[in-house]
């Protein structure tokens, strides 16, 4: 791991809890997850989005996301996320490290904020095509009292 990311090792830990402590500094996740390929950035993306908050999250939960891919090269991707100490627990039960979620950014794998916030901007005029375009009935328009 120290050669995969040195920065956790200059200055030199301490013990073990100065450097566990290190594992999760924003600025040495950031340099991590800057360095990866597209896949294995893939892959955490897809772990942050199944994970739906701070609880642990499956690999089969992050690959229905991915679509078809070849167990093989996800076991290989989750391995390398291990190894850069991004990730930790078994493939049933993943974590990701705090500041993962923040080196992402607020939208991760290009997703945007969700529908039901951006529709809510919208006033009933111009929401009313768009419903018509994705076969929805309109939207009821609020009596006036």
């Amino acid at each position: 791991m120290l050669r995969r990311r040195p920065d956790l090792a200059l200055p030199a830990p301490a013990d073990l809890a100065g450097l566990a402590s290190r594992l999760s500094v924003r600025s040495s996740v950031q340099r991590a997850v800057d360095a990866l390929n597209a896949f294995h950035l893939r892959l955490l993306e897809a772990l942050v989005i199944a994970a739906r908050g701070d609880g642990p999250v499956s690999l089969a939960a992050a690959a229905e996301l991915l679509g078809p891919i070849d167990e093989d090269r996800l076991r290989g991707a989750l391995a390398e996320l291990h190894a850069l100490a991004l990730v930790w627990g078994d493939a049933e039960r993943l974590h990701l490290v705090a500041s993962v979620r923040e080196s992402l950014g607020p939208y991760p794998a290009g997703l945007g904020r969700p529908a039901a916030v951006l529709l809510r901007q919208v006033s009933d005029v111009a929401l009313a095509p768009v419903l018509r375009a994705l076969g929805l009935p309109p939207a009821p328009q609020p009596r006036a009292g």
